[in-house]
């Protein structure tokens, strides 16, 4: 590995003699033991390179977090915090909640989001999917979450500014570390280990987990990841470039009205593709569509309404087309057609000063950098040198995670606008081909042989890890434990919509659009659902896999 020479004056101090165990006396959890002694008798002791400090049963009903947010609706548990100190300037912060009582046997650990530098505590919510301790406590699981060590959380980075270890940490440190104890914890407290351990996370958690198969593969027994972002280097500076352009060009801002129009234009243009039909609000098959924003131009003095001025054309194909360097090569894809909706949240940012994870970037090229000034050669490569060791789960060889037995499910949402699902697309083509290269195999059974341990699924109409107007509410967790503790590989997973309540607010895109009620199965990729032709198309038994 080819370590940037930023990253050596460091390198040398990111390893501390790991204490040990240093178990205070032996097993703790001797059956005898009430659930308040099993659980106060781990306070004080050293994991690895954690200490835990906080250890206290907390019985059913409610539970206040640290930051005043109540909880209702949980079974008694006990709650354990334990610190992680990898080497100087590390600091990472991790709880695991051991249900008291009908543990299933598993445990989970959890992804967290954006630059975590929060414990995902959850709430009274409880739809799927979602990853934080109360929505695995109240499945039975024992489950564990980390802040990733870049505490107090700030939405632009800004913790972590001169502080390279915290991403060292972000990257793939406190995960790992919060595998290694919480599985301890575990054994300790119940007497025993768990049957199985999982990962599951969404977006930064998506990174998570890739970064776990490919470079921790005993870690778990099974890891699903959602809307990953393993190309996070470049996706943030993807993120940031859409955040950049409407205030770039302010007088092109496209309003909720527009948006719409061209998602509707989109929709007409590409909605049967890929097995979609003409009546969903959203796109079967996004990467298909070529659909032009020009077809929507304004002619003559006509400046408004029902079209697009050519300075709102060229705003739309930056945002598709994605950042370039200067030599006019893709640094990340731009947005596929179909996520327009999704759009309204970079237009509404426009008025804000800066774009998000501004931090992030200062940390790397300049407490003085000009994000209006930015070198998409110079700035981008630097920062994707730099940020790419650190951050990256771009490894396609999985070739240990599989030998270990592990089982590694992938979803996407089709409309995501944060993320382009290009991204998911490439790489888990560019496993199969590794896995062909390896061993001689045609493209047909190297897809095989992937899918025995690595299945992906893109939900259309799917948000960012969430929302949008397609199937996006499922348990992922609950398919991965039937595949790696049944061995039933999952050919889909059944996904549902609701549409929400109000016309606005949380859940309503660009236009006020909010789609109807579905029930649809989502197939394991290359496979999509393709309508019978008869029945309730609301229905999954009304769709197959082909």
């Amino acid at each position: 590995m080819n370590i940037p020479a930023y990253h050596a004056a460091i390198i040398a101090g990111l390893c501390i003699a790991s204490p040990g165990s240093a178990e205070a006396a032996e097993d703790r959890a001797a059956s005898h033991q009430t659930g308040s002694d099993r659980c106060q008798a781990l306070i004080g002791a050293r994991i690895s390179n954690s200490e835990i400090v906080e250890a206290s049963l907390v019985a059913d009903g409610a539970f206040t977090t640290p930051g005043g947010v109540k909880i209702s609706t949980l079974p008694a548990f006990c709650r354990i915090a334990f610190t992680s100190v990898m080497s100087a300037d590390s600091l990472v912060r991790n709880e695991i909640w051991l249900p008291l009582q009908n543990w299933n046997g598993r445990l989970l650990n959890t992804g967290n989001g954006a630059m975590a530098g929060a414990i995902r505590y959850g709430g009274n919510q409880d739809a799927m999917p979602d990853y934080s301790l109360a929505t695995g406590l109240r499945r039975g699981y024992a489950v564990a979450n980390s802040d990733l060590g870049t505490s107090p959380y700030q939405v632009d980075g800004y913790s972590a500014v001169g502080h390279v270890v915290k991403w060292y940490d972000f990257g793939f440190r406190a995960t790992h570390e919060t595998a290694i104890v919480s599985k301890q914890i575990v054994a300790r407290y119940y007497g025993r280990g768990q049957k199985a351990a999982y990962f599951a996370g969404c977006s930064t958690g998506g990174m998570q987990g890739l970064r776990e198969a490919q470079q921790f593969p005993d870690d778990f027994d099974g890891i699903l990841v959602g809307n990953p972002g393993n190309n996070r280097s470049r996706l943030l500076l993807a993120n940031q470039y859409q955040y950049m352009l409407p205030k770039l060009y302010p007088a092109d801002i496209l309003s909720p009205a527009k948006l719409k129009l061209m998602s509707d234009a989109v929709l007409k243009a590409c909605g049967t593709l890929g097995g979609g039909l003409a009546s969903d609000p959203f796109l079967a098959a996004p990467q298909q569509c070529r659909w032009k924003p020009e077809t929507l131009a304004c002619t003559g003095s006509s400046q408004a309404g029902a079209c697009l001025t050519q300075g709102e054309i060229a705003l739309a194909n930056k945002m598709y087309d994605g950042p370039r360097n200067n030599k006019g090569e893709i640094i990340f894809p731009g947005l596929p057609r179909g996520t327009e909706l999704g759009w309204q949240e970079f237009m509404e940012a426009a008025p804000i000063a800066d774009p998000p994870f501004l931090g992030v970037n200062k940390s790397v090229l300049g407490q003085q950098w000009d994000w209006r000034k930015m070198d998409w050669d110079k700035d981008a490569s630097t920062f994707i040198e730099i940020m790419g060791f650190l951050w990256d789960a771009t490894n396609t060889d999985l070739t240990a995670f599989e030998k270990a037995g592990g089982k590694l499910m992938l979803y996407f949402g089709l409309a995501d606008s944060t993320a382009a699902a290009d991204d998911a697309f490439d790489y888990y083509a560019k496993v199969g081909v590794r896995i062909a290269q390896r061993e001689g195999l045609n493209p047909a059974k190297a897809l095989a042989k992937q899918q025995n341990f690595f299945r992906a699924f893109f939900f259309p109409g799917m948000g960012h890890c969430r929302g949008g107007l397609g199937p996006n509410t499922f348990d992922g967790v609950d398919v991965l434990a039937k595949w790696v503790e049944g061995k039933e590989a999952p050919a889909s997973i059944v996904a549902s919509y609701t549409p929400p309540r109000s016309k606005s607010g949380p859940g309503v895109l660009a236009g006020g659009a909010s789609g109807e009620s579905m029930t649809r199965p989502v197939c394991a990729y290359p496979k999509h659902a393709v309508y019978k032709g008869s029945g309730d198309r609301t229905r999954p038994e009304n769709f197959n896999c082909r």
